[in-house]
């Protein structure tokens, strides 16, 4: 990518906007909307789910696999708000995520979506071609 590592925040009053990427992704898995995004004026913050990412799939299957991406994806907006150095260029009312395959879950839940988390046997039973996500259920 072709970025200016620390370079200066232009603007006040940004929007953020946090990614979260999918299933076995990590941080880069949307570099090319994250940088058009900051192109059009927008602070990106694109964490990396511990134990759901190309380096680390360890949380698969587990109980608190998926909320532990909605806590993760929260905390990510919890730092760039209070903690990141360039907070006070943020607009808090101006936040809004993105999220691709299990990153859709995660941002739909945590902007307060309901999942029916029963079907997901059924769904494992009848796709057998997903035995990462599915393993131990």
């Amino acid at each position: 990518m072709d970025v200016a590592a620390d370079g200066p925040i232009l603007g006040r009053g940004l929007p953020l906007v946090v990614v979260s990427h999918g299933n076995g992704g990590g941080p880069a898995s949307h570099a090319d909307l994250a940088l058009a995004l900051a192109d059009a004026g927008y602070v990106i913050a694109a964490p990396m789910h511990a134990g759901d990412n190309y380096a680390d799939q360890g949380a698969i299957a587990s109980e608190s696999w998926l909320s532990n991406r909605n806590q993760q994806l929260r905390s990510a907006v919890d730092y760039m708000l209070t903690s990141w150095t360039g907070r006070d260029r943020i607009d808090p009312r101006r936040v809004g995520a993105f999220g691709f395959s299990a990153g859709v879950f995660t941002v739909l839940t945590a902007v307060g979506a309901q999942p029916d988390l029963s079907i997901i046997a059924t769904h494992c039973r009848e796709s057998p071609s997903l035995p990462a996500t599915c393993s131990g259920r």
